[in-house]
């Protein structure tokens, strides 16, 4: 009994040093969103499925916010909705999916959302980002 109670132990010893863990599983991730238009913009991050919203807030015209509050991790997906306002009402609606990387080059993802009037919006999502 002593004997398989010592190679158990030895095995989880070995495991914890082939698979390391994650040094920064719940790191400084980020989504920085660029509003590229002359009207206001909200904007909702949700999970993958869009089960559940991660992160939402105001972007000003021509501005831009990084959005750190969601569960963002390297490896995830995420859905970023951008809603161009006038006043109450919704001048445009999109959304894109955007892929938390973490790397060398960064730790995030940027998404640059477009409206030129009408029903014209779009967006750009690129990664990843410092």
């Amino acid at each position: 009994m002593a004997r398989i109670l010592f190679m158990a132990t030895l095995a989880l010893a070995a495991l914890a040093v082939i698979a390391p863990m994650p040094t920064q599983a719940f790191g400084p991730y980020f989504i920085q969103v660029n509003n590229h238009s002359n009207h206001p913009a909200w904007i909702t991050i949700y999970s993958l499925h869009k089960v559940r919203i991660e992160a939402s807030g105001r972007v000003e015209a021509n501005g831009s916010r990084r959005f750190k509050e969601g569960v963002f991790t390297t490896g995830s997906y995420h859905h970023v909705r951008f809603q161009w306002m006038s006043g109450k009402s919704t001048l445009c609606d999109t959304d894109a999916r955007a892929y938390i990387s973490g790397n060398e080059y960064g730790r995030g993802a940027d998404a640059n959302g477009y409206y030129s009037g009408g029903n014209h919006c779009h967006i750009q999502v690129f990664h990843p980002t410092n």
